[in-house]
């Protein structure tokens, strides 16, 4: 079994008014929990200073296994610098910050067989604390920009934004207390059996269409082999939430017309020799989102207008 480890940073307490946010650290510890449950050795961190960050993450990559799952997520003040994509501390004087392409870098070196970086940050700008734009006012030194800049990575990371790059995202509302990208996050991501790419598909999709087109995750990912981040040998009944049960007919119609050819693919996929994505009409084969008589599909499929002449 694979040794699957998580980083979890949730920073609510920035100095100033306006800065502070509510949903971050609950936003951890409930990823924390979700996490724990499938088997991730989890260190959880709320309310870092710069320095403790530091410190923090030094020591969570040192303690990467060779081989194994790497999850790192933060929930917080974040913003994009020549660049650079800074995680920002408590008491981030808006020129500093955790570098996150630096922090990916450190990872990979310890070999993992995959790293999953989670940042659902780049709260509005009414909310970034005046410090950050202290230096464009009153001198020339570089200015923090809103939102993060595109990330890549080595083979085998994959990086999911809350939203786009060099965009905000909502924070939490009176209806739930997590960020809207979180709160969709924790519905699939213990997931059993599904491949952590298409888990984060779902979760952007769910954002999307919330958010009415406002938010619109960004998702990277160069890595080449289905990774589940819960892999359950036996999953006897329906692995994702709120799905109708598994319909054959509408298998063997679509993928499977040699009957028995499917039987033995059902019982392969059960048993968990194929990889998940052999499964797309057996797992994922849901009706959650059906295709006629869905008003939102087709604001999803033509959520911008054309332009006119």
């Amino acid at each position: 079994m694979l040794y699957k480890q998580a980083l979890l940073i949730g920073n609510d307490q920035y100095s100033g008014e306006n800065a502070r946010l509510k949903s971050c650290v609950y936003d951890t510890k409930t990823m924390t929990n979700s996490l724990r449950s499938i088997g991730f050795h989890t260190t959880p961190a709320i309310d870092l200073r710069n320095d403790e960050m530091e410190q923090i993450t030094d020591r969570f990559t040192a303690s990467i296994q060779e081989g194994a799952i790497a999850l790192f997520y933060f929930s917080g003040h974040g913003a994009q610098l020549n660049g650079k994509n800074l995680l920002l501390s408590i008491d981030s004087d808006g020129l500093t910050g955790l570098n996150a392409q630096i922090l990916l870098q450190k990872m990979h070196q310890r070999k993992p067989r995959v790293i999953i970086f989670v940042l659902d940050c780049c709260r509005s700008r009414i909310e970034i604390p005046y410090t950050l734009l202290r230096g464009a006012l009153f001198d020339q030194r570089p200015r923090l920009r809103d939102g993060l800049a595109a990330m890549g990575g080595p083979p085998s990371t994959i990086i999911a934004f809350s939203c786009a790059a060099d965009s905000t995202s909502l924070a939490s509302s009176s209806d739930r207390p997590n960020s809207i990208y979180t709160h969709h996050l924790l519905k699939y991501i213990t997931t059993p059996n599904v491949d952590i790419d298409i888990l984060l598909k779902y979760t952007a999709m769910d954002v999307q269409r919330d958010s009415l087109n406002k938010q619109l995750p960004f998702i990277y990912s160069n890595c080449n082999e289905s990774i589940c981040l819960n892999s359950n040998p036996w999953p006897m009944m329906s692995v994702w939430p709120g799905v109708n049960q598994f319909n054959p007919l509408a298998v063997k119609s679509i993928q499977y017309p040699n009957w028995d050819q499917h039987v033995n693919h059902t019982a392969r996929l059960q048993t968990g020799i194929l990889p998940s994505y052999y499964a797309t009409y057996y797992r994922l084969g849901n009706y959650q989102y059906p295709v006629f008589g869905n008003s939102w599909y087709d604001m999803m499929r033509f959520s911008y207008s054309l332009p006119r002449y």
